[in-house]
């Protein structure tokens, strides 16, 4: 199970790298302005681009005028779940989705210290609605947040 899990992140991981990389090069570090490529359009309602944003916050840009302060949080974050990993000993099955929250957030913590921002790129629209562009960090931050409170809800409580 944990080498399953440790293939994950490390593709993951790679998989992030990787895609800020190919978006910096091909549109940032462009002479000329390029439009935004379109993955998928009116699938269902939905369309998907990618398309480069500059993230110096959180999600939706929260705490852009605080970077430092931002990034100081996200170490002591990564540090925190480390540490309730380490002491706790959760479930296994908590593995997978605790793995992809911590790499995802040490993912963006290098782009602070990479780029002084974060490279986002998936432009994704749900029938008309924008939704604030992301990257793969944020995805598998938002996929192993959603399995968790998803085993939360089927866990059994503790009867009284």
């Amino acid at each position: 199970m944990r080498w399953m899990v440790a293939i994950v992140v490390i593709l993951v991981f790679a998989c992030d790298i990787l895609s800020k990389q190919a978006v910096e090069q091909y549109f940032l570090n462009s002479p000329t302005p390029r439009a935004p490529i379109m993955l998928c359009s009116n699938f269902f309602g939905i369309d998907v681009a990618i398309s480069p944003a500059i993230n110096t916050g959180a999600a939706w840009g929260l705490f852009a005028s605080y970077p430092k302060l931002l990034a100081f949080c996200r170490i002591l974050f990564i540090v925190g779940l480390g540490v309730y990993l380490y002491y706790e000993k959760p479930h296994p099955s908590w593995y997978f989705p605790l793995a992809l929250i911590i790499t995802g957030a040490i993912a963006n913590v290098i782009d602070f210290f990479l780029y002084g921002h974060v490279i986002d790129m998936l432009a994704v629209t749900f029938w008309g609605y924008h939704y604030p562009i992301f990257n793969l960090a944020d995805s598998a931050i938002f996929v192993g947040t959603m399995a968790i409170l998803w085993m939360s809800l089927l866990q059994k409580s503790p009867s009284t």
